[in-house]
């Protein structure tokens, strides 16, 4: 068999024929034995005479691909290319295309979701409206205008507000104000479960529900529940984000805290500062639910459980953004509960395990609409669960 009709065959076919094997391994014999026959095959088509050499330091290169590689090993590619000056500059043009494209893409996609080029805007505006930040104080002002050493402290110690309640009340940044502490030799201290603390108290209060403080019951053995209401058997813990961290506390404190909370039949809700600071309103809605206290009651038998297409991702992004603590997160499938209008009253969304190899789904997100409770099920959310893992 000639050379010609070896090229013009294809590595299967001459995989079928022993003849063309022995011809193709004659033609190649200054290739090793052991070679396969598609890298025999790559050499009679282009006519090498021997294995090509790495451009950097002389060493047989590796068949892969279809192909033979450049270099002998990622070590001399990275000598290669860090040395060649047409390179850099093309990486480093390809690099500027890149941020160009992104930062069109950030306004594409702020333009779109909010109305604005930076979110940075929104946020701003949004913290004027709610009286956070003062029209007239920029956000790097110097406090040392707007606050003396005694009062600075009173607000501090006496009144017991942290430094990002300071923060937001006068407009200005916590870096700010913790500089303005440290300048006063002012110790500075970690108030943001008791301030917080207080302010749950006095919703519970609201919502004329019973409850005690830093209940201590016998099965914690010591440790306390910082808000403890007997009727529902429920426990609402604050954590503050110095005290409560993993350098303060063990990493599974307070997985372990719920865990035996939750044994002795008792339900424990934890909540983190910025949580409370930054989603008040949903942070009481759950509360709401946990304790009966719910705006709105429905039926889950008077609803319907549909799989979301395409056309839904956007819709459950904001959805999970208002009613979920965590706000979105990406999934690979989703379930919405929708009412007789269509208006959705909850979803859960699952993606594949992301700390197991297991050919599943893991739970990602799963919460309902704020001020919402979905009655006739094992859990608060209602029989939606069963209706949602009834669909997978």
């Amino acid at each position: 068999m000639d050379k010609d009709t070896l090229v013009n065959l294809s590595v299967p076919s001459i995989a079928k024929r022993p003849d063309a094997q022995k011809a193709l391994a004659f033609f190649t014999d200054y290739l090793p034995e052991g070679s396969s026959l598609s890298e025999r095959h790559y050499c009679l088509k282009n006519s090498l005479k021997a294995r090509p050499k790495c451009e950097v330091c002389g060493s047989e290169v590796n068949f892969q691909l279809g192909k033979y590689n450049r270099f002998c090993s990622r070590k001399c590619s990275i000598a290669f290319y860090k040395n060649d000056a047409s390179i850099k500059k093309k990486i480093s043009e390809s690099n500027k295309r890149s941020a160009e494209q992104a930062k069109e893409k950030r306004k594409e996609t702020n333009l779109k979701r909010y109305g604005v080029e930076c979110t940075f805007t929104t946020i701003n505006n949004d913290r004027k409206a709610k009286g956070l930040v003062s029209p007239s104080v920029s956000k790097n002002a110097d406090v040392s205008s707007l606050l003396s050493e005694s009062v600075l402290r009173e607000m501090h110690h006496e009144k017991k507000l942290n430094l990002v309640e300071i923060a937001n009340e006068l407009g200005v940044t916590e870096r700010a104000i913790w500089n303005r502490l440290k300048m006063f030799s002012i110790e500075q201290m970690y108030w943001g479960g008791s301030s917080l603390e207080t302010r749950i108290c006095d919703f519970l209060e609201g919502l004329d529900v019973q409850f005690k403080r830093n209940y201590k019951p016998d099965f914690l053995q010591g440790k306390e529940i910082d808000i403890w209401i007997p009727e529902s058997k429920l426990g609402i813990e604050i954590n503050g984000l110095y005290w409560h961290s993993e350098h303060k506390r063990p990493k599974t404190y307070y997985h372990d805290k719920a865990k035996t909370c939750l044994n002795n039949g008792v339900r424990l809700i934890q909540f983190w500062e910025h949580e409370i600071i930054e989603k008040e309103k949903l942070v009481f809605s759950m509360i709401r639910n946990a304790v009966g206290r719910s705006e709105i009651k429905l039926s889950a038998r008077d609803c319907i459980v549909v799989e979301s297409t395409k056309a839904d991702r956007e819709t459950i992004r904001t959805f999970l953004d208002e009613n979920h603590l965590k706000g979105y997160h990406h999934y690979s499938r989703a379930f919405l509960l929708k009412n007789k209008d269509g208006e959705i009253l909850s979803t859960m969304t699952f993606s594949k395990p992301r700390f197991s190899k297991s050919s599943g789904l893991e739970l990602i997100r799963f919460c309902s609409k704020m001020n919402t409770t979905i009655r006739g099920g094992p859990v608060n959310c209602g029989n939606i669960v069963h209706l949602f893992l009834s669909l997978i």
